[in-house]
């Protein structure tokens, strides 16, 4: 899956553009809340699965921005250990042993292959409006930015972060 480049297009590839550069500055390249579009693609499925987000391809407007094959390739273990964790936790398949099938076995093959990616594409797609919202939509310069992008990190801690007592006992649990 993770072998051939890949093209954001129309408002995704807007919202990639505006999460990777500084839309404040000047000429508009400043460095943004991510370095390049391989660090949001690496992101965005993780945060549309938490966040019960997905979207479909928006091929509305000219608009595009490419990841390289090299870049998959580079992180192809990173982007495997992804794909598994979105596919294990889909929940538009209740039935944990289809979860488990769709992961190691299914993506595998021909017939269920595409349907898989697609649906690892439309995590990655409304990943990328979740941060798009959350961090760049309301800002009116960098400043709002780095404070949204605080906020949401604060949010998204307070949602999805484990309980420190739960955490103490799991660690009394590992040393015992």
């Amino acid at each position: 899956m993770f072998d051939k480049e890949y093209t954001f297009t129309g408002k995704h590839a807007e919202y990639v553009r505006e999460l990777t550069s500084n839309p404040y500055s000047e000429d508009g390249k400043g460095r943004g809340v991510f370095q390049r579009n391989i660090d949001v693609y690496m992101a965005a499925p993780l945060i549309g699965l938490l966040y019960d987000r997905t979207a479909d391809k928006d091929n509305n407007s000219k608009s595009t921005t490419k990841i390289f094959t090299d870049q998959f390739i580079s992180r192809d273990s990173e982007l495997q250990f992804i794909l598994f964790t979105v596919l294990l936790n889909d929940r538009t398949h209740n039935d944990p042993e289809q979860r488990i099938q769709n992961s190691f076995q299914n993506i595998y093959e021909d017939k269920s292959r595409d349907h898989l990616e697609n649906l690892f594409d439309q995590y990655l797609l409304g990943g990328v409006e979740v941060l798009h919202e959350k961090i760049i939509d309301d800002s009116k310069s960098i400043d709002d930015i780095v404070g949204n992008f605080h906020s949401f990190m604060e949010e998204f801690n307070d949602l999805f972060a484990t309980p420190a007592h739960l955490m103490q006992s799991f660690d009394k649990e590992l040393t015992i």
